[in-house]
């Protein structure tokens, strides 16, 4: 639930996570974001503001000219309660330069804070008396330089090649779909030209800003240049005096030194997120999954005794795709997964069978969430049949197909179906919440959708996100599979995100698992939700060197913090890699542990590292062997402080056996250790 505090300077509105202030005096912008987790102190160098420019020529004697809307000191504030919650700020500024100067442009905005992201709808106003300019800004986020990392998607549509960005192919041999990088000069770190998908700065496992145009592409990139060109542009640069760091999309970035004047009105919105991580900083790191079926021949189902296994291993969620032994073929007409849109999906028999084992799960204290596609339906589904050329997600006048069904849109009427199945499945088969596959934006050309226009679907992939969590409360689960970069709009309503599909499959690991600092720029951004390596595309399942490969994945992952599992969906034995910890934190709520990776922790060893999981009386740690097929030896030393503890402790390792304070252990090639810290008083 949004609150706001209005008083004579402005207004401030919570979602208890994080904090933005707007000032009248500045233009009614955000001019302060605090997010409370991490340093609970204002992240913004300056306001979030637009802006307008002349041109700027070495020719003209009084230069470039800047008019924003922070200028103005006289803005009009108010804010309103909207439906489910939600706030609504609205400012009208006038664009104007530092020393007062109106520029003829009034500026309108409304600002809509939803629990995991803020709505913004922008509208320049051009009069007839209006300034001359080559430049318009929509929107630019300047941030302290303490948020030292950068991240962004390119335009759905874009050719242009970066040569500027630091790609993520340095590391984990691809850069697709998201582009990551370092401040480490005074030149453009990132640009394109047009309106990039995504934008952040962040500091690694703290505060991050996200910024997302909406998916008008066309309003973005042509607005101001008409149907021959497009002239946007999109940035996160350093800049010095003061230090900063800014992201921004500019609609309008004339290439020429002309001065143009524009007239009348023209529209943007964009979507800004902030990461919704607890105050107290316990981050939600310790969520363990398995599968209710899985590729195998023998038989349909688990069994009531593997659904006890697992409930003893720790295991609190189960995913229910709906898999075959083939992978292909068995139900109906080659559905690899539960198929969407197809209901019922099972005859009289199997539908009790599923809700038997579902009830024997919520039983033993798991959970069970059946699967989504977001973005296709199933071949045999009668309203892909019905709706075809109506809801289909058409790029190049194609529409695409795959294992899957035939793609289509969120912007069109698939949406309500959509909304309208996952509410009957989840009452019919009494299931927990759901697992989302496709959770990224659409891009589409289907010249029935969005005024027949190139669009992408940002706000309608959310739409189902908000409208799935408000159906299951608080207490269900949502896991997003979003295949590449995470998306903290869509995170901050999720329980798991399954990311980097892109980054670790094959053939990516066909040289060998990457090493433990190559996961950093995915998994430690915003940190609002634990992180799943999509495994099953990770490594070739006959590879000769196959468990190998596995088993170094998953020290890999434990040691950052992530879940893995291998190519097999079996839901008990794929498990022997992590239910020597899952087992031990089954008692646990999902919510109570914080996650520390190695940098706290005392540890003589050459190959070897450590991680926790940490509660305010009791911590895991994990030594492990990641990089090395040898037993390596090391040398450990654990102190109350290292766990922001005080008082005496206890270490006890996995045979329940006491250890010292300080003692040295051997580690497995490519497998790790595991000890139990209390703390005694």
């Amino acid at each position: 639930m949004m609150q706001y505090k209005e008083n004579r300077d402005g207004i401030q509105v919570s979602n208890g996570y994080w904090e933005c202030r707007h000032v009248r005096e500045r233009g009614g912008t955000i001019d302060a974001i605090r997010i409370f987790h991490a340093w609970n102190r204002n992240i913004l160098a300056a306001p979030v503001s637009c802006r307008v420019m002349t041109a700027a020529s070495f020719l003209d004697p009084e230069g470039p000219v800047e008019y924003r809307d922070e200028f103005d000191e006289n803005a009009e504030l108010t804010v309103e309660d909207v439906p489910d919650g939600s706030v609504m700020v609205k400012s009208k500024a006038g664009l104007m330069t530092a020393a007062g100067a109106f520029s003829g442009i009034m500026v309108l905005t409304e600002y809509v804070y939803w629990i995991n992201r803020i709505s913004v709808r922008r509208r320049f106003l051009f009069g007839e008396d209006s300034v001359e300019l080559n430049r318009v800004t929509a929107v630019m986020i300047p941030c302290i330089p303490q948020l030292d990392r950068w991240t962004a998607r390119r335009s759905p549509v874009t050719t242009a090649v970066n040569e500027t960005a630091i790609q993520y192919q340095t590391q984990c041999g691809t850069n697709f779909p998201n582009l990551w990088g370092k401040f480490d000069s005074f030149i453009t770190d990132y640009y394109e030209w047009r309106a990039s998908s995504q934008l952040a700065v962040y500091a690694p496992d703290g505060p991050a800003v996200e910024l997302m145009p909406d998916g008008n592409i066309t309003g973005w990139d042509r607005s101001f240049s008409g149907p021959d060109g497009y002239c946007g542009y999109s940035y996160i640069k350093r800049l010095p005096a003061p230090r900063r760091h800014v992201m921004g999309v500019d609609p309008y970035f004339g290439e020429a030194m002309e001065k143009v004047r524009f007239n009348g009105e023209y529209e943007f919105r964009f979507e800004l997120a902030l990461p919704n991580v607890p105050e107290n900083g316990f981050r939600k790191r310790a969520l363990w999954l398995g599968s209710l079926l899985r590729l195998r021949s023998e038989a349909p189902w688990v069994t009531e005794q593997e659904l006890e296994e697992m409930a003893e291993n720790g295991v609190q969620v189960l995913i229910h795709h709906h898999d075959c032994s083939k992978g292909f073929g068995a139900w109906p007409d080659g559905s690899f997964y539960w198929p969407t849109g197809v209901f019922p999906p099972y005859d009289e028999t199997r539908r009790r069978e599923l809700k038997q084992l579902t009830a024997a799960a919520k039983k033993r204290g798991m959970k069970v969430i059946p699967y989504f596609n977001l973005f296709e339906l199933h071949d045999s589904c009668l309203e892909r049949m019905r709706h075809n050329s109506e809801w289909a997600r058409l790029v190049n006048g194609k529409q695409n197909h795959s294992i899957y069904g035939f793609q289509t849109c969120l912007d069109s009427g698939f949406r309500q179906f959509l909304k309208g199945y996952i509410r009957k499945v989840l009452s019919c088969f009494e299931m927990d919440g759901a697992y989302f596959d496709g959770v990224a934006p659409g891009y589409c050309e289907n010249p029935r959708h969005a005024a027949g226009l190139p669009h992408y679907t940002v706000e309608g992939t959310l739409d189902i996100i908000e409208y799935t969590r408000k159906l299951i409360g608080e207490e269900g689960i949502i896991v997003i599979h979003n295949s590449g970069a995470p998306w903290l709009a869509a995170e901050n309503l999720a329980d798991m995100s399954v990311c980097m599909e892109y980054v670790t499959g094959f053939p990516n690991f066909e040289g060998g698992v990457p090493d433990l600092d190559s996961y950093d720029p995915m998994i430690w951004y915003g940190n609002v939700v634990p992180r799943s390596i999509c495994g099953y595309t990770a490594i070739r399942f006959y590879d000769p060197d196959y468990d190998r490969l596995c088993d170094k994945l998953a020290v890999s992952c434990l040691l950052n913090g992530i879940y893995f599992k291998g190519f097999s969906l079996n839901g008990v034995n794929e498990y022997e890699r992590y239910k020597r910890l899952s087992r031990l934190m089954k008692g646990f709520a999902s919510r109570e542990f914080r996650f520390e990776k190695t940098g706290r922790f005392r540890l003589d060893a050459g190959t070897c590292t450590a991680a926790a999981y940490i509660s305010r009386s009791k911590a895991y740690v994990i030594v492990g062997n990641p990089m090395s097929g040898a037993a390596e030896k090391c040398f450990l030393h654990f102190s109350p402080e290292l766990f922001s503890w005080q008082g005496e402790i206890e270490v006890v390792n996995e045979s329940g056996e006491t250890m010292g304070t300080d003692f040295h252990v051997e580690v497995p090639g490519y497998s790790y250790v595991l000890y139990r810290v209390n703390l005694k008083n």
